[in-house]
């Protein structure tokens, strides 16, 4: 039987893959190798998949933040603020960006809502095209429960991203292994 979903989700993460065009993380990859400061941010599941990204970010040698963490320095003009929402409308993550429209900071976010107020206030929108945790039963796309596609889909961009930056910037994997934790 986990075979059989297995072949589900691994045929449902191939389809959106297929639709993922190799030039559409320019615009993310120029953003972050420009920002003075990242600041990232996700709730639950989604929020886990965004950590994963922060900590790829910080192996890659920039200055990452994650929001709510007791070290995270003050942001200003000049740093990035990155989101992952499924909806787009998650209530503590619109505070995040409304703070950072007022600090003049540029703001990426991943959803799947381009009418979400997240995606309203982003500099650089990334849809990806998965079903939330809010798509009632009828309209689902995805056999998987609730936002799991988006946030697979969500972890397999960011990986993307993160190969992208290493390309870009000449960084190799034995450089992000010394900057890996090693109190562990």
């Amino acid at each position: 039987m986990s075979k059989n979903y297995t072949e589900k989700i691994l045929s449902e993460l191939y389809t959106f893959l297929e639709g993922v065009k190799g030039t559409e993380y320019n615009d993310i990859c120029e953003a972050i190798e420009n920002a003075n400061h990242i600041f990232l941010a996700g709730i639950g599941r989604t929020g886990y998949i965004m950590r994963c990204f922060a900590m790829r970010l910080a192996q890659l040698g920039f200055r990452v933040y994650w929001i709510g963490d007791s070290n995270t320095c003050s942001a200003r003009v000049g740093d990035l603020l990155i989101l992952g929402s499924g909806s787009g409308e998650t209530e503590g993550l619109i505070n995040y960006i409304k703070k950072a429209v007022s600090l003049k900071m540029k703001k990426i976010v991943f959803t799947t809502n381009p009418q979400s107020t997240l995606a309203g206030h982003a500099d650089v929108l990334k849809v990806l095209k998965a079903d939330t945790k809010y798509q009632t039963i009828r309209n689902k796309k995805s056999v998987q429960p609730m936002g799991s596609l988006f946030e697979e889909a969500l972890l397999i961009t960011l990986e993307a991203i993160v190969l992208d930056l290493m390309e870009r910037n000449h960084i190799t994997e034995e450089y992000m292994q010394k900057k890996h934790a090693n109190l562990e």
